[in-house]
């Protein structure tokens, strides 16, 4: 028996549907895992809204950890019983999941399913975001938003870890004290930012903002920082961005990115040598991982309902 949650149509949570499904076969360079996570991710809910587009019907889930059933052809890197973390394009909200060798890698024992499940997106993402986006130097002063959730408690850690200086924004100051306990040296709420800023870096501006909200920041994120800082975006919660002028940046020779975490690896090797980074991270460097609530997969329109009410601080996982 294979229980999915799946869509047929775009829109609300009301188009997920907890079904039976086939248990899926391996195919060239697949292994079938038995999950027993999939995390639950903000891209989740653009899928399933039709902003992120996706061949239906769909089974949702970027993310999952589990053991290895059965290897499909031309697979030499992993073997029966193998407990694995992965990444796919859709899928992982399952009990069995075929899921590409590409983007998988190997948990280490010292670490749990629910640990690799619930750092493997977001702790990458956090990862790459500081070390490649803009690589982060010790002293630089940067902007993290929405720093008590996901993807920004595992920035504020790692950053602190370098010795940089972050400024957490929030949007109660609840999370912000959550950001400060995560290692940011201080928060504030959005409509504090700019004061704030002008503050910590005398009037010069952040090296870099990492703007997950999108379109209702965009103007703010551009307004404060600093002589060639960098804008990463990486993230709608407010909506995509509309276009606007390159000109904008010319003033201050601003510069922008929109990384995408896929596109970061060009080959298993690459990603497996930044998935055993991100474990390091955590086993060696105290980098903790914090869980919000794991929810049964019958009750995923429950798990997307409370992760958009942008209440939720940490991972949200399915037990499988």
């Amino acid at each position: 028996m294979n229980h999915v949650i799946s869509y047929s149509k775009t829109g609300s949570v009301d188009v997920l549907e907890y079904k039976e499904a086939p248990i899926p076969s391996a195919g060239p360079h697949q292994v079938l895992v038995k999950n027993a996570y999939a995390g639950v991710n903000y891209v989740d809910t653009y899928f399933r809204e039709g902003l992120y587009e996706a061949a239906l019907p769909s089974v949702l889930g970027i993310e999952g950890a589990g053991v290895v059933e059965s290897l499909g052809e031309e697979v030499t890197d992993f073997k029966v019983g193998d407990r694995v973390v992965y990444m796919t394009m859709g899928g992982s909200y399952a009990q069995y999941t075929a899921a590409y060798t590409l983007f998988m890698a190997k948990i280490p024992d010292e670490v749990s399913f629910e640990t690799a499940c619930a750092s493997l997106v977001q702790g990458l993402t956090a990862y790459m975001l500081i070390t490649h986006s803009y690589n982060v130097q010790k002293d630089d002063w940067v902007v993290v938003y929405a720093a008590a959730g996901g993807v920004g408690s595992f920035m504020c850690q790692m950053l602190k870890h370098r010795g940089a200086h972050v400024i957490a924004v929030t949007s109660t100051e609840e999370k912000g004290q959550m950001a400060v306990n995560y290692g940011a040296e201080c928060s504030c709420r959005y409509d504090k930012l700019a004061e704030t800023v002008r503050e910590k870096t005398n009037g010069k501006g952040v090296r870099a903002v990492f703007d997950s909200i999108g379109k209702d920041t965009l103007d703010l994120s551009l307004d404060i920082l600093a002589l060639e800082g960098r804008f990463v975006s990486f993230g709608n919660a407010s909506g995509p961005i509309d276009n606007f002028s390159l000109n904008r940046l010319q003033r201050r020779c601003l510069k922008v990115t929109r990384p995408g975490l896929l596109h970061f690896f060009e080959d298993h090797e690459s990603f497996a040598n930044a998935a055993q980074a991100l474990f390091d991270e955590i086993t060696n460097n105290g980098v903790k991982v914090s869980i919000f609530k794991e929810y049964p997969m019958s009750e995923a329109k429950q798990a997307h309902l409370d992760i958009q009410s942008r209440k939720t601080t940490g991972k949200l996982l399915l037990k499988c």
